[in-house]
């Protein structure tokens, strides 16, 4: 009676291919293992060298917090620390024979490779604290290295900070220097030329010893005012003088010039309707100069006919007299008449001192003309003395106001120069690290023995069910519609035992001397690199910087 053959199970049939292709797992394993624990320990390993800095902000009204005061510095320090051209000057500094050997776009590749090994964080802050910490780290291979770059670029940032505030106070302060020097400056032009006006026209200085406003006055205008008297004066007494004249003028010509020799002085009838009509003419020319008419007034015009009328007939009387008195005496002889003479000596003498007093009056009327040309001078040179006044006066509390900004300036970069003015304060020092962050050479080693048995298992089972055909007696059963009742064993020769055997210890060999010869070559490096070649060295050397 036949017998069916039992179906594998998956287990069996997992178990089978594994050692059907166990060399497919082994070798990736060993290979990629061995190379993964090399490059573990070949690897150039990462040092972080950090600091941490505290940084004081504005804010405050106080002196000190001004000058102390970084305008934010401590949030803009991710941007202003890992500037390139600050990496650039501190590459320059440090002159690392690598960074001088290139140029170019290397020489910018390289400072971006630094800048991706340099981290700035800012750590969150309280509100109210005007504080702000900055921690900057930064790896490399080299742990000296690290250091250095650390040590230089905080150098670099607090230096550049605190100089960029010296230099913006000592700009300030200079330029209010110069501004307050400028103002000093003006200010002594104006006073020179309220000086030159005040001398100019006569005009004195303020003064606290000063009575009264017309002390203060230019003398041009006290001049004026005297001159100005005078003339009112003189032309009062000319017009005095003129009507003393034109009453004596009128008496004297009222009385005859000549007379008969031994003429008495018996009044006729004549006589006095002479001194009558000489009465009545003194009236109406008296009338005249204190009417006030003017020339073309109809009671001018009226009142200077009647005096017209009245010399005519006071003239016919004269004429009757001389008549009556040459009948009388019967002589023709006559003397000049003693009143007469009188009276025209007297106006003589007052036309005298009208001339001489035309004459002050004609001098005094053109030194009047020039005064009030000085005055007008003068006014308009105390209309600029005001102005230029204004502009003393404010120059003067510009300066007092440039003043106490220099002060604030002088004593801002005081702090500024003193330790008192120095907002940072370094929390952590940058020190050498000691061992290296990354990467860590465990779990490179782990994770390329896990990925070498991983292909090796991936690639057996690849191999085994990438091909098309029945691989055991239960995939025979699965198409077949009768069942399998026994399979044939697989027949090898003796030749096939040793060509397989052949095969497996060059593997196995090949494998082994492999894995020894790395383990050799990774602890010799580690541990005594004099055990391996030059040219082996400098190989991994070359290696190495190119993993850096």
């Amino acid at each position: 009676m036949a017998v069916e053959v039992e179906a594998a199970g998956q287990v069996d049939e997992f178990l089978r291919v594994l050692k059907k292709r166990v060399w497919w797992i082994v070798l990736p394993f060993v290979l990629i293992g061995s190379l993964g624990c090399f490059f573990a320990v070949v690897v150039p390993k990462k040092y972080v060298s950090f600091t941490e800095i505290l940084v004081t902000e504005g804010g405050s009204t106080t002196e000190l917090a001004r000058a102390r005061s970084t305008d934010n510095e401590g949030k803009l320090a991710p941007f202003t620390i890992r500037a390139p051209a600050r990496i650039e000057k501190i590459l320059r500094e440090l002159n690392w024979s690598d960074y001088k050997a290139l140029s170019g776009p290397d020489a910018k590749e390289y400072v971006r490779e630094r800048l991706r090994d340099l981290k700035v964080t800012l750590p969150t802050m309280p509100d109210k604290v005007r504080q702000q910490l900055v921690t900057i780290s930064y790896r490399d291979t080299d742990l000296n290295r690290a250091h250095q770059f650390l040590l230089a670029l905080k150098r670099s940032w607090t230096e550049e900070v605190l100089l960029s505030k010296r230099n913006v106070a000592e700009k300030e302060l200079a330029e209010a220097n110069e501004e307050y020097l400028n103002h000093e400056a003006d200010l002594q032009k104006v006073t020179e030329e309220m000086r030159e006006l005040r001398s100019e026209n006569e005009i004195p200085p303020p003064t606290p010893f000063m009575q009264s406003a017309e002390e203060a006055r230019p003398a041009v205008f006290r001049r004026l005012d005297r001159v100005q008297q005078e003339l009112l004066d003189q032309e009062t007494r000319m017009e005095e003088l003129n009507g003393s004249i034109e009453l004596l003028t009128l008496e004297r010509d009222s009385l005859p010039r000549t007379q008969a020799v031994g003429e008495n002085s018996v009044q006729s009838p004549i006589d006095r309707q002479i001194e009558a009509a000489d009465e009545a003419i003194a009236a109406l020319a008296l009338s005249l100069q204190t009417g006030g008419y003017s020339s073309s007034h109809s009671e001018y015009k009226k009142r200077r006919r009647k005096i017209d009328e009245l010399e005519s007939k006071r003239d016919q009387l004269l004429a009757l007299r001389d008549t009556a008195l040459r009948r009388q005496f019967g002589s023709d002889d006559t003397e000049e008449n003693p009143a007469w003479v009188a009276l025209d000596e007297r106006a003589r003498k007052l036309q005298f001192q009208r001339e001489t007093l035309q004459t002050t009056i004609d001098r005094n009327t053109r030194r009047a003309r020039e005064l009030e040309a000085k005055s007008e001078q003068a006014q308009t040179a105390l209309a600029e003395l005001d102005r230029l006044n204004a502009t003393r006066v404010s120059l003067a509390e510009n300066m007092i106001t440039l003043q106490k900004s220099r002060s604030a300036l002088q004593r801002r970069l005081g702090i500024l120069q003193s330790s008192q003015g120095n907002p940072f304060r370094v929390q952590q020092e940058p020190l050498v690290p000691t061992e290296p962050t990354a990467p860590n050479p465990w779990v490179i080693a782990i994770g390329s023995l896990i990925f070498g048995l991983g292909l090796g298992l991936g690639l057996a089972l690849l191999k085994e069910f990438s091909k098309n055909c029945f691989r055991s007696a239960r995939d025979l059963s699965r198409v077949m519609t009768h069942p399998v009742l026994g399979k044939v064993n697989e027949i090898r020769t003796r030749r096939d035992r040793a060509r397989s055997l052949f095969v497996q210890s060059v593997l196995g060999g090949g494998s082994l001397l492999f894995a020894l010869s790395t383990a050799y070559v990774t602890w010799s490096w580690a541990m005594n690199r004099d055990g391996l070649t030059e040219s082996l060295v400098d190989a991994i050397t070359s290696f190495q910087q190119l993993l850096k």
